[in-house]
């Protein structure tokens, strides 16, 4: 599932939201407590951020440091697109 990494995390003053609203935020868009999630993005900041964020209200994230331009160029690598759509594939050849 693909969220904005910086949505709802941040207030207007640029200051961290308490860490309960934030997980709060992430379990309204399906990770449940427990899940592992795989952050990524296009050269790693957005990635981090998500990695803290998720560290730090309690969920198990993993940094993927490829990036997705990384990930997207091998194309033995599954890409998943649209919510729950396990094997689902923007990509015809894969």
């Amino acid at each position: 599932m693909r969220i904005r990494s910086t949505t709802g995390s941040i207030n207007r003053e640029t200051l961290y939201k308490p860490a309960a609203e934030i997980r709060a935020q992430y379990i309204a868009v399906g990770i449940k407590p427990g899940d592992k999630v795989v952050v990524y993005c296009q050269a790693g900041i957005h990635a981090a951020y998500d990695y803290f964020t998720l560290k730090l209200t309690g969920f198990r994230p993993v940094l993927f440091t490829g990036s997705f331009s990384e990930w997207s160029n091998d194309f033995t690598a599954p890409i998943e697109t649209g919510s729950g759509g396990a094997g689902r594939s923007s990509f015809p050849n894969r």
